[in-house]
């Protein structure tokens, strides 16, 4: 092996174990989110019952439950056991974007894998179950084939690249932007490479079954059959099929009109700047180089980034999560950027220069993903201290909350029902209780219609529904403590009479109740 060759795979191991620290480390740290805790409960009803329905009002597509489910079915549900596989899928988009080296460079590819693979956004996430980092995958998936299909019309190339749709739309229904993306940057890449000759040595019908069908046939069927068996949960509900379609008219719905979570238009811009800046200078030399030099393969990856970008500003709804699909794009717009600076710089000091500076940058980057993925996971975007404020930290629980299912712990040991302690939690307040609660086998969760009367011993409601959830006691209760779920939502602990005063006799009286 060359030097220059056994140099770029020491590199992309050293990324690789960076990106692997980063996301398998410390799991267990960051409280449950209370999306989270949504794709607990799915995941455990898969996993006891072997059934899952499809529901096409939200919790995106399925893939998400069915790749969750060896950890928990080998070592029970855990943080770490729910976080596994999305932390293991954020190492494996690193390698993707490692193996983009042969459609944008070796060098801008290293560039980029390190940048992903510190990335405080995209660490956060991955260490967090939630679906946006399998789309994150498969996004990537789909534009590494899309250019090697184009670029050598491989029939491997073809398959996957249908594939890794397949799988975006098994993930999230948002599926539909990264095709609209693609049938853009493949218009554009065919007319720019007509206009400079290139197009004669690529193969753009490749991917539409020219001049050999089999690959595509292939594709639609294999592709067909996944989307089949995941959205029917492997041919037991049927009627998830058509649910899939059906998806589309309430997402319009979520994601157009109701204003939960509505953000400005230049959001995006914004995470972008503060959580991917390095990648930012090589996005705008492969801009320039790519207009000015009439690059077909770099327009065509700049239009991919363009649409998604484009797309995800103008609809009004928005959450942080959704910047790892237009980060994503963005740096492997810099990934070739980087790569053609770094063939533009002829002298080798200049290229040193380049590194140097390049490793300083990631660095810092490095460092500052350090602190908020290990201390600071819990400083939400709305604190009121400016000082504790992250924007990619989104009505994340806080670690106090924790304290929670420890106190209930003593208080089921003290009542002599341990585990079978009665508990109900109140629909204001069930996120992300559930899941701290998993261990207790009679917890009620109000449902759609609430109870005319709550008996429990043990009630949770959110602190500013206590008032109202009063009328429905069925005898007096006490206090017990507050607990914070994120900053403006707390919870309150309420214990029966009858369970209080073996509290008391026990001298577990509550510590004092923090001021609202």
């Amino acid at each position: 092996m060359k030097i220059r060759q056994m140099m770029i795979v020491v590199l992309a191991l050293a990324i690789l174990a960076v990106a692997a620290f980063y996301r398998l480390a410390g799991l267990e740290l960051k409280p449950v989110h209370h999306d989270e805790c949504v794709n607990y409960v799915f995941t455990k009803k898969l996993l006891d019952t072997g059934n899952y329905q499809y529901n096409p009002t939200a919790y995106h597509g399925p893939l998400l439950y069915y790749l969750a489910l060896p950890a928990p079915k080998i070592a029970g549900f855990s943080k770490t056991t729910i976080r596994f596989m999305p932390a293991l899928f954020g190492v494996l988009t690193v390698l993707l974007v490692l193996l983009l080296g042969r459609e944008v460079g070796a060098p801008g590819a290293l560039f980029a894998a390190a940048v992903l693979a510190l990335s405080p956004a995209n660490v956060y996430f991955d260490k967090t179950f939630l679906h946006e980092v399998y789309f994150s995958f498969a996004t990537v998936g789909l534009i590494w084939m899309f250019l090697e299909a184009i670029r050598s019309g491989k029939a491997t190339a073809v398959i996957w690249c249908y594939l890794f749709a397949v799988l975006g739309f098994a993930v999230k229904e948002t599926a539909a932007f990264n095709v609209a993306a693609i049938l853009a940057a493949w218009a554009i890449y065919w007319l720019t490479a007509r206009r400079t000759g290139e197009a004669a040595s690529l193969h753009f019908g490749a991917l539409l079954g020219r001049p050999d069908r089999q690959p595509l046939l292939w594709a639609l069927g294999m592709g067909v059959s996944l989307w089949l068996l995941l959205f029917s949960n492997f041919l037991r509900n049927p009627h998830g099929l058509l649910d899939f379609f059906a998806a589309y008219f309430p997402w319009f719905q979520t994601g157009v009109q109701k204003p939960t979570h509505v953000k400005a238009w230049h959001y995006f811009f914004v995470l972008l700047y503060k959580y991917y800046w390095p990648v930012l200078p090589f996005v705008a030399w492969a801009a320039l180089r790519a207009f000015w030099k009439s690059k077909p393969r770099s327009l065509a990856i700049l239009a991919v980034a363009v649409v998604i970008q484009g797309v995800y500003s103008v609809i009004p709804y928005k959450t942080p999560w959704c910047v790892l699909s237009i980060g994503i794009v963005w740096m492997l717009v810099a990934a070739d950027g980087f790569s053609d600076l770094w063939t533009a710089l002829r002298y080798n000091a200049l290229r040193v220069l380049l590194a140097v500076l390049t490793v300083a940058g990631l660095a810092y980057y490095g460092q500052f993903s350090y602190i908020l993925n290990f201390r600071e996971y819990d400083y939400n975007h709305n604190d009121s201290n400016e000082a504790r404020r992250h924007d990619v930290v989104y009505v994340q629980t806080q670690r106090e909350y924790e304290q929670l299912p420890a106190d209930l712990r003593k208080i089921a040991a003290v009542s002599g029902a341990g585990d079978r302690l009665p508990i109900f939690i109140s629909g204001g307040s069930k996120n992300p209780g559930r899941f701290y609660l998993r261990d207790f086998r009679k917890v009620k969760v109000e449902g759609a219609k609430p109870p005319q009367t709550v008996k429990q011993d043990v009630i949770l409601v959110r602190e500013n529904e206590r008032k109202k959830y009063e009328e429905r006691y069925d005898g007096p209760y006490h206090r017990y403590q507050v607990y914070p779920v994120f900053p403006g939502w707390k919870v309150d602990l309420m214990i029966r009479e009858e369970l209080w005063q073996k509290l008391e006799a026990a001298g577990l009286t509550s510590p004092p109740i923090p001021p609202s």
